[in-house]
C-alpha cells in the first residue's frame, strides 16, 4: 500500500515538473518566434517610421548616482527606478537579418534539446515505475538531463545578449545604459538544476557500485 502511494505521489510530482517545464520553454520560444516571424516580415514590406520589434534585454546603469528612469505613482509623483531588465521597442528597419536568423537557430536548438530532456526525463520515470532503481541507465539518463539543462541555460544567455547587442547596434550606443547586465543574463536556476542532476548520478552511480559490491562479498 505504501508503495503503491509513494509511486503515485513520484508520478504527480513528475507530470508537475513536466508541464512547468513545458510551459516555461514553450512560452518562451513562442514569444521569440512570433517577434522573428514578425520582423523577418517587416524585412520584405515597406517598413513604416512606427514599425517596431520588442526585444527583451538586461542593462546595467551607466551611474548609479544617477536615476535615468521612473514609474508614475498612483497620487500622480514619479518615483526613480533603474531598469535592470525590460522590452525596448528596436525600429525594424535598424534591424539586420543575420542576428535574427541567429536566434532563430538558438531557438530550434532549445526545442530540440528540450525534447530530447523530456524523452530522458520519462524513460526515468518509467524504470522507477517498474521498479528498476539500481540501474546505471538510470544514471545516464540523470546525466543526460544535466548536460541537457546547461546546455539550454548556455542558449538562453546567448538569446539574452543577443537581444541586448541588437538594442545597443540599433540605438548606435546607449547614454543612460553602458553594458548588458552580464549577471542578469546568467539563469542561475537552470545552471544549478543541471549541476545538481549532474552531481546526483555520479552518487546515483556510486550507490549502485557500493550495491553490487556487497551483493558480492555476501
Amino acid at each position: 500500500m505504501n508503495l503503491n502511494k509513494n509511486k503515485i505521489s513520484v508520478n504527480l510530482l513528475c507530470v508537475c515538473i513536466i508541464a512547468l517545464i513545458s510551459i516555461t520553454v514553450l512560452f518562451g520560444l513562442g514569444v521569440f518566434t512570433q517577434g522573428f516571424v514578425e520582423g523577418m516580415n517587416e524585412t520584405r514590406e515597406p517598413i513604416a517610421h512606427d514599425d517596431y520589434l520588442f526585444l527583451t534585454a538586461s542593462f546595467t546603469p551607466a551611474s548609479m548616482a544617477e536615476t535615468p528612469d521612473s514609474i508614475m505613482a498612483s497620487d500622480g509623483h514619479r518615483l526613480p527606478i533603474f531598469t535592470g531588465k525590460g522590452s525596448v521597442g528596436v525600429p525594424i528597419e535598424r534591424i539586420q537579418d543575420f542576428p535574427l536568423i541567429l536566434l532563430a537557430v538558438c531557438g530550434l536548438l532549445t526545442l530540440v534539446i528540450f525534447i530530447f530532456l523530456l524523452v530522458q526525463f520519462v524513460k526515468l520515470i518509467v524504470n522507477f515505475n517498474r521498479g528498476r532503481i539500481f540501474e546505471v541507465r538510470n544514471c545516464r539518463y540523470l546525466s543526460r538531463i544535466g548536460v541537457s539543462m546547461l546546455v539550454l541555460a548556455v542558449l538562453s544567455m546567448f538569446v539574452s545578449y543577443g537581444n541586448s547587442q541588437m538594442i545597443i547596434d540599433a540605438a548606435g550606443g546607449l547614454k543612460n545604459y553602458t553594458t548588458v547586465n552580464w549577471w542578469d543574463l546568467i539563469p542561475s536556476s537552470d545552471f544549478l538544476v543541471g549541476l545538481l542532476a549532474l552531481l546526483f548520478a555520479q552518487i546515483w552511480k556510486r550507490g549502485i557500485a557500493i550495491k553490487n559490491e556487497n551483493e558480492l562479498t555476501v
